[in-house]
């Protein structure tokens, strides 16, 4: 065991005090040192048995050196050092649940430290994964929910919305994260429902769906990770009042191909989105792209994991998939003139391709329990 702890003391000294020892050092050596953390365990000796006092001595001085100089690269003044010591705290407290307990409060804070301030992308991708890999190691730790869970969580969140329209290109990261945030700590998240629920719908206006269908399944994933989150009304109405929403943007959306106006007698809730544009030209592409948008939210809703019983708007949710499916069917026997109903037919694929979808998503989530309607999915 000696010779081992000692092997580990003579590779973390020369890294710190080497390869690590300068600004330019760093830019020539990150990758040799991050391979050399990745493939040896240096820090399993921690408090380790059957080893000499001055052998324990020397490699916990070599530890102690290791975390000095990570800890300042963090906050060194290039954009360079700033990265490496990032990944260096990252796979440090990944390898060392006790380097990490002692060091996850001052490593957390100088991480939220780089978020609030000009970095370059991969700096902060970088951050944000490592910040993500923090909470997730902790979050199921009582003696760490007071200090950092209850203190910090709430501070990422607002970091992260805040940073978030410096750096539109973070934009899936921040979703990831925020996703995280909200399922693992729902009740910290509620401060932060309503500029988190702001951004998802900016992706989910139909705008972003052709170019960026990825970012938009993950802003309904994180929305619908939100409506969990309760607030002013519990989890249960919250989820309930974003299915409403979703099915109530469909149904404006149908209503506007259609040129008709709603059967209900009272408008639908309907999400906060931007006006359609008043060329029909334009706004029938417009209105299929929000219905496949609104489409991936209810998605999102029936297969998100819920920690509450939620109930179901079955009979809503099969009607809005029976309306979809039946929009090319009434744009062919339509007797309006417009020459824009002309589009409805190349749209086809993407409208029916949503109703089928909706219906296949809502018939897993409830499984046995979906026999009572197969007449009305057949009839669809």
């Amino acid at each position: 065991m000696d010779d081992k702890v000692a092997r580990a003391e003579r590779t973390l000294s020369l890294l710190t005090t080497t390869f690590l020892a300068n600004t330019e050092a760093v830019k020539a050596n990150i990758s040799l040192v991050l391979d050399t953390v990745l493939s040896q365990n240096l820090f399993a000796y921690i408090d380790a048995t059957g080893v000499s006092v001055e052998t324990a001595k020397r490699y916990t001085s070599a530890v102690q050196k290791w975390q000095a100089r990570i800890n300042s690269l963090v906050t060194g003044k290039t954009s360079e050092t700033r990265m490496a010591g990032v990944l260096l705290v990252k796979h440090t407290a990944l390898q060392s649940p006790q380097l990490l307990s002692e060091n996850v409060a001052k490593w957390t804070t100088s991480l939220l430290g780089v978020l609030g301030k000009a970095e370059v992308m991969p700096v902060l991708i970088a951050t944000l994964q490592t910040l993500l890999a923090f909470i997730d190691a902790v979050r199921d730790v009582p003696m760490f929910y007071r200090d950092i869970i209850s203190a910090q969580v709430p501070r990422m969140n607002q970091a992260i919305l805040a940073m978030v329209d410096k750096n539109p290109d973070l934009m899936s990261q921040v979703l990831e994260v925020l996703d995280r945030s909200a399922t693992w700590f729902p009740t910290l998240f509620r401060p932060s429902i309503d500029k988190a629920e702001a951004l998802c719908l900016r992706l989910l206006d139909g705008s972003d769906m052709r170019n960026s269908p990825e970012l938009c399944e993950q802003a309904a994933k994180c929305l619908a990770a939100l409506s969990l989150a309760g607030g002013k009304i519990t989890a249960e109405e919250r989820w309930f009042q974003c299915a409403q929403q979703a099915m109530g943007t469909i149904q404006q959306c149908i209503d506007h191909m259609m040129c008709t106006g709603s059967d209900a007698g009272e408008p639908a809730q309907q999400f906060a989105l931007p006006l359609l544009a008043d060329d029909f030209a334009v706004s029938i592409p417009q209105a299929a792209d929000r219905i496949s948008a609104m489409t991936e939210v209810l998605i999102a809703l029936l297969t998100q994991p819920t920690h509450v019983d939620i109930p179901v708007p079955v009979d809503g949710i099969l009607g809005i998939a029976s309306r979809l499916a039946m929009v090319p069917v009434r744009a062919g026997s339509s007797k309006n003139a417009r020459s824009e109903y002309d589009l409805i037919p190349l749209l086809t694929p993407q409208i029916q391709r949503a109703s089928i979808r909706i219906m296949a998503v809502l018939a897993i989530a409830l499984g046995s329990h979906m026999q009572p309607y197969l007449s009305a999915v057949a009839r669809a």
